[in-house]
């Protein structure tokens, strides 16, 4: 776990910056690592699920991000877990699940995405 831990840590390193979140939504591999990131959020491992809930956290904080969050084919799964990350034990994860949340929600899309759930 302390690989993955890691990994997400220095994504969400990278998400910091306008220009890091821009190039992590460009690459190829990002479709397959949304609903990784969005399943990591609710893991055991506090760190590795904190660092995950801050990756998304962070890019949402663009409307690029937020837009190919909501676009995702599998963005109610991501919402679903970023939803049950708010009811866990970890407070970062938790936080930064809220914050995401709350980013998307601004979107209409959003809203109605998580009503219907």
């Amino acid at each position: 776990k302390n690989v993955v831990m890691n990994a997400a840590g220095t994504i969400a390193n990278i998400a910091e910056s306008p220009e890091g979140r821009l190039w992590i939504l460009q690459q190829a591999a990002f479709d397959d690592a949304l609903p990784i990131l969005g399943v990591l959020t609710v893991d055991p491992h506090q760190w590795a699920a904190s660092n995950s809930a801050l990756v998304l956290a962070r890019l949402t904080l663009s409307q690029e991000g937020i837009v190919k969050v909501l676009t995702h084919e599998r963005s109610s799964y991501v919402l679903i877990n970023l939803s049950a990350a708010l009811c866990g034990h970890n407070p970062g994860s938790s936080m930064n699940a809220a914050f995401a949340i709350g980013r998307l929600l601004e979107r209409e899309a959003a809203r109605s995405k998580l009503l219907a759930m």
